[in-house]
């Protein structure tokens, strides 16, 4: 083989190897393409779906308010002179409302157990309501709840909390708070949070009445949402057991 001719064919094979690698590294990079484009087909999804779930959880959030100032001005209505004292609870449950809702919502915490969650959503519950007085013990199964209902949850134990608070050790006494969350079947659960402090009255002239105030209507009405009902004892401090479905595993 002439010189002439191999030259030729080295050019050529060269050439051909040129035009393979350039077809590879062209496929290579439309596959990459292609899986980019589906990526950012699946974050848009993603997005969109987030979108619409935090306009759900805000509307939830924002209907519960406004029951709840529903509630509250009826109270003005019937004792304006309690306008100040009102407005300041509502301020109260709002705070601790928004405190409840990003401590769920946040992504770093969305890991952590259901005690863990009840434990910091008690001390939050403290904190806003200034009631260094007052320790609550807390005993819960790591039960399974949507967080829409764990949210619901966690605002009815902290009004528990704080009827607790509020009337129990109204004069700044010293005292207890037991929580337990325990599973009494399979799918059903029972919320029991009792304290040791005065009870409610029997007197139905009494001022304070607890088991008619505002904070069980609430109560009340967070058990329903949960599917639950409630029980109050108030013969020997107070007890409110609320009995509601667990969400399937």
């Amino acid at each position: 083989m002439s010189w002439p001719v191999a030259t030729a064919l080295l050019f050529f094979a060269a050439v051909i190897v040129v035009d393979i690698l350039l077809i590879d590294g062209l496929q290579q990079r439309q596959e990459r393409l292609l899986e980019s484009q589906r990526q950012l087909a699946a974050m848009a999804d993603q997005q969109t779906l987030l979108f619409k779930e935090l306009q759900h959880r805000v509307a939830n959030n924002l209907a519960s308010i406004s029951s709840m100032l529903r509630l509250q001005r009826r109270q003005i209505e019937r004792a304006p002179e309690t306008a100040v004292a009102v407005l300041e609870s509502a301020d109260k449950r709002i705070e601790l409302m928004g405190r409840v809702h990003r401590q769920l919502y946040d992504p770093a915490a969305s890991g952590l157990p259901l005690p863990e969650q009840i434990e910091s959503v008690v001390a939050q519950a403290k904190e806003v309501a200034e009631a260094t007085h007052v320790t609550v013990f807390v005993n819960a199964v790591d039960a399974h709840l949507a967080i829409d209902r764990m949210m619901t949850l966690m605002l009815l134990i902290t009004e528990v909390i704080n009827n607790s608070i509020k009337h129990a050790f109204a004069d700044g006494d010293s005292g207890e708070v037991r929580l337990q969350l325990e599973r009494i079947a399979a799918g059903r659960l029972r919320l029991t949070i009792a304290d040791n402090g005065r009870g409610l009255s029997s007197d139905p002239q009494a001022p304070v009445q607890r088991h008619r105030g505002l904070g069980t209507t609430i109560i009340r009405g967070f058990a329903a949402q949960l599917g639950g009902t409630v029980a109050i004892d108030g013969t020997q401090g107070v007890t409110t057991i609320v009995e509601f479905p667990e969400d399937a595993g």
